[in-house]
């Protein structure tokens, strides 16, 4: 099985369209947290799609420990979008729920 066919995956292409989708709302000013909007969305993707591929427990471990790191850092990204009042609360929740969705499936895939 390819990684692209995972739920997983497809997870991270939600978070990233999401990100997106805030990112066009942020208002002048906020390119530091369009930066790390896109940074740390994209990075989960590619972090697990590199470790999906490791037959080494702990070389997959690795990535998938950077995916997870990933995800929380994208959370708090979201949260600081509503603490600088740059961006709507609908967009902010559907990020949140995706990053901490796959904090708890990365967790599990990572066993």
């Amino acid at each position: 099985m390819r990684h692209e066919s995972t739920i997983i995956y497809q997870k991270c292409l939600s978070l990233m369209d999401t990100a997106r989708v805030l990112i066009e709302q942020l208002p002048s000013g906020f390119g530091f947290l369009a930066d790390q909007l896109r940074r740390n969305t994209s990075s989960v993707a590619h972090n697990f799609a590199e470790g999906y591929y490791y037959r080494s427990v702990k070389q997959q471990r690795r990535y998938l420990d950077y995916a997870l790191q990933s995800a929380r850092e994208a959370s708090a990204s979201f949260d600081t979008a509503i603490c600088f009042r740059a961006a709507k609360q609908d967009v902010v929740d559907r990020g949140k729920a995706l990053a901490l969705e796959l904090v708890k499936m990365l967790s599990k895939f990572r066993r």
